[in-house]
């Protein structure tokens, strides 16, 4: 932020006003006010100040006419900036620069060079990252003529901003960038405070923007070494704000956490709480929480996230919208729906200032089909996700329309529409195939998905080979004690248990009760879902007692839990019901299956087939009480839901129909 002036020197601006001669006497008051008020970082008043003393010069001297006016709209570019008013700050640079070119003398150019400076740095945090490398690429034009040979170290710092911008863009001419701007800073060393710190910065941005993060990590702790030695509060923020972006990227969430809070006071110091740096700061530390599975500090972060980019509305919009949808996923976590909807909803509305189709409007569009998905608001949540759907086609985003692809599909899923699901599945499959030669770890949820629309629509042993797909390739590329294997055992479990082959089942059960209790403790929803499975598992090897201790230990870890947990708390009492009918105590089966029932009706409504099956079983308690009135009533509603979504020779309808008739002729 070398282009933002912290502080304006009054005794340089008297000096410069008195070379005006005649006439300033009319508007020197009102411009020493805006510098006093600037400096005492009053940018409010600063500006009124400078806009009257522009008013007076328009009198005097006509408009543009005087490099007076251009040097206040500089002062006023610098206070809007404090301000976090990025558009006004760069209409008033242009005005100085458009005055600049105009007025200046051939001796005069560094004022424009200087001007250019800030202009790229309004540019930069707005996120124009090209634009802004046109702007310090004058400014490196300007100061290359008039610096001598032995004065080069400040070229080195305006190529440093242009590799910062280029690394920002993604573009490899940031390497030549750095490069340059490292040899044109090491001149300084021996001759420019701190010199040597500003080649260790320049070479680890260079080493970030190659993911050498550990690295680049070094070299900013050095850098930190020499700022900390020096006192300079201002760089000793930034370079702990810039370690901790390394550390986090590194994966090493706690420690840039450390970092993030360590620059916080020298933000809040140099920029101010509502400045948009600090709320970039504040951003980032919300980031580590979550990562750094802290969540309680990470709801309480969101709620000053959404407090501080819900207000200011002039804050670069890509950052501020992923500031708001961190902070709407970190509420999410919480359970806490109604604020992680206001911060979705805001960052929505940032996004949608740009217009109507940007990347952002269809990522945050995801985002709100994310939270409907876990509030189980299954038709709100496809028309968010179709939404985010059309604009990634528009935009060409082959990778989001692959991954909004899978989202559908998982709606559909979840709304029973098994064909539909199974047709998004596989145009999402095919969009992997297109892009990649060799198939990696990341196709696994893609079969695994599959496998389940298979044994939903009955077809248990190919649903178990795409189970068996997805389960290989993650454990060959990425080992079968991962923290993410647990998924991949306990879907073999699943596909294995529906072919009746239970023994081996449990084996893939334990495995993955094993590494979910490593790496979450053994209270959280994971475990309880594969408890539930366990216990499935026992009704089927008839230890209904043994299952029951499971299934009850099932339902206490996901009770507390919002959706996706709820399909398996409603899966957990109809099976702890199942367990109880084994042992033929049946109020204890009916309380049970009566309560599965009621979470399915909330979630899935009457027409679906996960709604058949508790209404099956419900059935099946009915008929060993010898009620076949009310268990022919609970057949025969299960049946006619499945005929909706499955044919005849479906195994739960063939089943289903089996039970009707039996039942039919013990009336």
């Amino acid at each position: 932020m070398q282009n933002i002036a912290t502080k304006i020197d009054l005794n340089a601006a008297k000096e410069e006003l008195k070379k005006l001669g005649q006439g300033s006497d009319e508007f020197s008051s009102e411009y020493f006010d805006g510098i006093d008020n600037f400096n005492l970082k009053q940018y409010v008043h600063a500006i009124q100040s400078f806009e009257k003393t522009i008013t007076k010069i328009h009198v005097q001297f006509g408009e543009g006419q005087n490099i007076h006016e251009a040097l206040i709209y500089k002062w006023m570019a610098n206070a809007y900036w404090y301000l976090s008013d990025l558009e006004n700050a760069k209409k008033s640079i242009k005005k100085t620069i458009k005055i600049y070119k105009k007025l200046l003398k051939e001796d005069e150019q560094r004022a424009l060079a200087e001007a250019y400076g800030i202009k790229g740095q309004i540019l930069f945090d707005m996120e124009e990252c090209l634009t802004s490398v046109r702007s310090w690429q004058k400014q490196h034009a300007i100061l290359d003529k008039i610096l001598g040979d032995d004065d080069k170290y400040e070229l080195g710092q305006v190529l440093c901003n242009i590799g910062k911008a280029y690394s920002s863009a993604r573009s490899e001419d940031a390497k030549n960038s750095f490069e340059k701007a490292i040899d044109m800073l090491t001149l300084g060393i021996g001759i420019k405070d701190c010199a040597d710190a500003e080649v260790l910065i320049a070479t680890a941005l260079f080493q970030d923007f190659e993911n050498k993060f550990s690295d680049a990590v070094e070299n900013f702790r050095l850098a930190l070494q020499h700022y900390e030695q020096a006192g300079d509060h201002q760089r000793i923020g930034d370079v702990c704000f810039q370690m901790g972006k390394a550390l986090y990227y590194s994966e090493q969430y706690e420690e840039a956490l450390y970092y993030f809070k360590k620059a916080e006071p020298y933000f809040n110091e140099f920029y101010g709480s509502n400045h948009f740096y600090s709320g970039f700061l504040l951003s980032w530390i919300l980031y580590s929480q979550r990562l750094a599975k802290q969540p309680k500090e990470a709801a309480e972060t969101s709620k000053k996230v959404l407090e501080r980019f819900g207000v200011i509305i002039s804050f670069p919009f890509r950052s501020s919208v992923n500031a708001l949808t961190s902070a709407g996923e970190a509420f999410r976590v919480m359970d806490n729906m109604d604020d992680a909807f206001k911060a979705f909803t805001k960052a929505l509305e940032i996004a949608k200032r740009f217009g109507d189709e940007n990347e952002k409007v269809a990522s945050t569009y995801t985002d709100l089909g994310n939270l409907y998905w876990y509030e189980s608001k299954l038709d709100q949540c496809l028309e968010a996700y179709q939404k985010a759907y059309d604009l990634y086609v528009k935009l060409g985003d082959e990778r989001c329309v692959e991954m909004t692809t899978l989202n559908l599909g998982n709606v559909y899923w979840f709304q029973g529409k098994f064909d539909k699901a199974m047709d998004s599945y596989k145009r999402a499959l095919e969009m992997y195939r297109k892009k990649h030669e060799k198939e990696d770890e990341t196709v696994a949820p893609y079969y695994n998905n599959i496998g389940n629309i298979y044994c939903d629509q009955g077809d248990n042993q190919t649903g178990l080979e795409n189970y068996k797909k997805a389960y290989d390739i993650f454990v060959e590329k990425k080992g079968a004690d991962h923290p993410n294997a647990a998924l991949y055992h306990y879907q073999m479990a699943r596909g294995l248990s529906r072919i009746g082959a239970y023994q081996k089942a449990r084996q893939f059960i334990e495995k993955s009760l094993d590494i979910d209790i490593k790496y979450c403790g053994d209270s959280n929803s994971a475990v309880g879902k594969t408890l539930s499975l366990l216990g499935l598992v026992l009704i089927e090897q008839d230890k209904p007692k043994e299952a029951i201790t499971y299934l009850e230990k099932a339902i206490q870890n996901m009770e507390n839990q919002t959706y996706p947990n709820n399909y398996h708390i409603s899966n957990a009492y109809q099976r702890l019901g199942l367990a109880y009918l084994k042992l033929k105590e049946y109020d204890s089966a009916m309380n049970n299956i009566v309560k599965a029932l009621s979470l399915k009706l909330t979630q899935f409504g009457e027409d679906h087939p996960w709604t058949a099956e508790a209404y099956y079983a419900l059935g099946q308690v009915f008929k060993a009480k010898q009620n076949h009135e009310e268990a022919l009533i609970n057949f025969e509603k299960a049946l006619s839901i499945r005929k909706k979504f499955f044919n005849d020779d479906h195994p739960d309808v063939h089943q289903n129909q089996l039970s009707v008739n039996a039942t039919k002729k013990k009336l």
